[in-house]
C-alpha cells in the first residue's frame, strides 16, 4: 500500500515539477533581460531618453490633432457656446440681421459678425472689455447704500477702493478703441488678461496687478509677464516691452487673436452653461497682489480692524478636487433623461468632450505652433538611431547647425568644423532662416544693415538685429552686445542650443523615414475616425457611459478609467 501512494505521488507531481521548470526558466529569463535593459537605460541617460520619448509624443499627438482636424472643432465648439451678441452695436439688433435660418446662438443677430473682418471682430471685443468699468462703477454705488449688507456684493469695500484708485483711473481714460493699434500703455491688455483670470465671471480687481507699476518701462514688463501667462504658444516670448510702448508692427493684434480664439471670455450663450474653456495652465492672479494695509472699516463693522490677505480671495483649485468636481459633473450628466431622437454634436458642456480636450491639449499644447521633426537627419550613414542618446551636447548641436548650413548654402561641403567657429555673420544667417517669423518685426535694423556701406556700419547693424531677435527667441537675454563685440563663442553655442531646444530645429520628416511611415499610419487611423457620424459617436459614447456608470462613480480609478476608453 505504501509503495501504491509512492507511485500515485509521483504520477501526480511529474507533470506538476514539468510545468514548474519551463516557469522557473521564464522567470529567470524575464528577470535577465529586466537587467540588461536597466543596464542600457542607465548607459543611454535615462533622463535624456525620457525627454526625448515625451517630445515624440507630443509631436505625434499633435499631428493627430492636426489630421483629424480637430481644433477646428475645437474653435468651432467653443464659440458656439458663447453670445456673440455682445459686439454688436446698439443700432445691430437681430431684426437687422439677414433673412435666413436662425443660428445656433438661438439670434440673428450675431450672425453679422461673420461678415465682417477679423480686426473688427477684435477691436469690438477689445472695447467690449474695456467697458467692464461700468459694471464695477456699480458695484462700487451698491457698496455705499446703507442695506449694502444685505445685498450680494461680491467685492469688499477694500476692493472696491483699490480698484478705484490709480487701475480704475487707467481703464476709464481708455477711450473705445478705433484700432487695436492705439492702446499705448498696455491697458487692454491688462484687462484682457484680469477677464481672462476671471474665468468667465466679473473681473476681480487682483488681476490688475499690471497697472500699478508708474514708471513706463516697469509697467511694460509687468504687461509682458501677466499676458505670457495666457499665451499657449512657444511664441510667447516675441512679445517684448517695446512692443507694449510702441504697439507697432502687428505683434499685439495677433496675440489678442490668439488669446480670444483660444479663450475666449465673451459671456456664455443662454442655450450652454459651460465649463471654462482654457486649456492652459495660468498663475493666480492672488498670488501678484501683496497687500500692506489692512482693510479700512466699513459699515456695521466692530471697532477690532479686519486684516485681510489674498488668502480671502478664491484660489485655482488643485488637482484632486478638479478630479472630485468632474466626477459630480458625469454623475449629474448620467442621470439626465436622454432625447434618443435628437443627437447633437458633442459640445464643451459635455463633461466626456471637455475631459478629452484637455489631455489633447495639456499634451499636445507646448508645441501648438510647431512640426514633427526626425532628428535622424543628424545621422551618419553608419550610425543607428540609438547613437543620438550617446552623442555628447556640443557634437549634437555642430551636427544640427552644419546640417542647416548644408541646408541653406545648398552646398555639402558646408559647415563648422567646431563650434570655436562661430561669429556675428553666421548668427544673423542662421536666424534669418530659423527665424524668420521674428525677423518680420525688425525690418528698421533690416533695413539698416541693408543699407550699411561700410563694415563697420554692417556689424553695428548686425550687432543691433541679433540681440533683439535673440531676445524674442528665448525667455531670457543669453545673447548680449558684450558677449557678441568679445565673440564669446560658447555664449553663442549656448544661445543656439537654446533655439534648438525652443522648437526651431526645422529637422522635416521624409515620407520614406520609420517616423514618417508612423505618422501615415497614425493619420489613416484618425481619417477613419474623423469620416464618423456624429450621432453614432455621441449614441455609442452616451450607451457605454451608461453601461460603466458603477465603474465611473467609484471612487479613485474613475477618471482613470474614462479616461482610458475614451482616448
Amino acid at each position: 500500500m505504501p509503495y501504491f501512494f509512492h507511485v500515485l505521488s509521483s504520477c501526480q507531481l511529474r507533470p506538476a515539477l514539468k510545468r514548474i521548470v519551463p516557469r522557473t526558466q521564464l522567470r529567470e529569463s524575464k528577470r535577465q533581460e529586466r537587467e540588461q535593459l536597466h543596464e542600457r537605460l542607465q548607459n543611454l541617460k535615462p533622463a535624456l531618453l525620457r525627454s526625448l520619448l515625451s517630445r515624440v509624443l507630443d509631436l505625434t499627438l499633435l499631428e493627430t490633432l492636426q489630421t483629424g482636424q480637430l481644433e477646428r472643432l475645437r474653435f468651432r465648439l467653443n464659440f458656439l457656446t458663447r453670445d456673440l451678441a455682445p459686439l454688436l452695436l446698439s443700432d445691430e439688433d437681430s431684426d437687422s440681421a439677414p433673412a435666413g435660418p436662425i443660428g445656433p446662438f438661438g439670434l440673428q443677430g450675431p450672425w453679422r459678425l461673420f461678415g465682417f473682418r477679423g480686426d473688427q471682430v477684435l477691436t469690438r471685443w477689445s472695447n467690449h472689455e474695456l467697458v467692464a468699468n461700468e459694471v464695477l462703477e456699480a458695484m462700487s454705488k451698491r457698496n455705499s447704500e446703507d442695506n449694502a449688507e444685505d445685498l450680494d456684493i461680491e467685492w469688499s469695500a477694500r476692493e472696491t477702493e483699490i480698484y478705484g484708485g490709480d487701475r480704475c483711473r487707467l481703464v476709464r481714460n481708455m477711450k473705445q478703441l478705433t484700432h487695436l493699434e492705439d492702446d499705448h500703455e498696455g491697458v487692454l491688455l491688462a484687462v484682457v488678461y484680469g477677464a481672462v483670470c476671471a474665468v468667465g465671471s466679473l473681473p476681480h480687481p487682483v488681476s490688475l496687478w499690471a497697472l500699478d507699476e508708474k514708471e513706463a518701462e516697469a509697467k511694460a514688463q509687468a504687461m509682458c509677464k501677466a499676458i505670457r501667462q495666457v499665451i499657449p504658444t512657444r511664441a510667447q516670448y516675441l512679445l517684448q516691452p517695446s512692443d507694449v510702448t510702441n504697439n507697432k508692427g502687428g505683434l499685439i493684434p495677433a496675440l489678442l487673436a490668439v488669446i480670444f480664439m483660444l479663450n475666449s471670455t465673451l459671456p456664455c450663450s443662454w442655450k450652454h452653461e459651460v465649463l471654462h474653456s482654457a486649456s492652459f495652465a495660468i498663475q493666480s492672479a492672488v498670488a501678484q497682489e501683496v497687500y500692506k494695509e489692512p482693510r479700512k472699516k466699513t459699515k456695521g463693522q466692530s471697532g477690532q480692524e479686519l486684516s485681510f490677505t489674498p488668502m480671502d480671495l478664491p484660489v485655482v483649485p488643485d488637482a484632486q478636487q478638479r478630479k472630485r468636481e468632474l466626477q459630480k459633473r458625469i454623475q449629474m450628466w448620467l442621470i439626465e433623461p436622454d432625447d434618443s431622437f435628437n443627437f447633437d454634436a458633442p459640445t464643451m458642456a459635455d463633461p466626456v468632450v471637455k475631459s478629452i480636450f484637455q489631455q489633447i491639449e495639456a499634451m499636445a499644447g507646448p508645441w501648438a505652433v510647431e512640426h514633427p521633426q526626425d532628428f535622424a537627419l543628424l545621422l551618419k550613414e553608419d550610425e543607428a538611431a540609438p547613437t543620438l542618446l550617446a552623442l555628447p551636447a556640443h557634437e549634437l548641436l555642430l551636427r544640427w547647425v552644419n546640417f542647416h548650413l548644408k541646408a541653406f548654402r545648398r552646398d555639402p561641403d558646408a559647415g563648422l568644423l567646431n563650434l570655436n567657429e562661430l561669429d556675428l555673420a553666421l548668427l544673423v544667417e542662421l536666424l534669418t532662416k530659423l527665424a524668420p517669423d521674428v525677423m518680420n518685426l525688425h525690418e528698421e535694423e533690416q533695413t539698416a544693415l541693408r543699407m550699411s556701406h561700410n563694415p563697420t556700419a554692417a556689424e553695428a547693424a548686425s550687432l543691433s538685429l541679433v540681440t533683439k531677435v535673440a531676445t524674442r527667441c528665448t525667455g531670457y537675454e543669453i545673447l548680449t552686445e558684450e558677449v557678441l563685440n568679445d565673440e564669446q563663442t560658447d555664449m553663442m553655442a549656448s544661445f543656439l542650443a537654446e533655439l534648438m531646444a525652443s522648437g526651431r530645429a526645422q529637422l522635416p520628416v521624409r515620407k520614406s523615414s520609420e517616423i514618417g511611415q508612423h505618422m501615415e499610419t497614425l493619420a489613416s487611423i484618425v481619417l477613419e475616425a474623423a469620416n464618423t457620424q456624429n450621432t453614432q459617436l455621441v449614441s455609442g459614447l452616451c450607451s457605454y457611459l451608461r453601461d460603466h456608470q458603477q465603474s465611473l462613480t467609484t471612487p479613485g480609478d474613475g477618471y482613470d478609467v474614462l479616461l482610458c476608453s475614451t482616448m
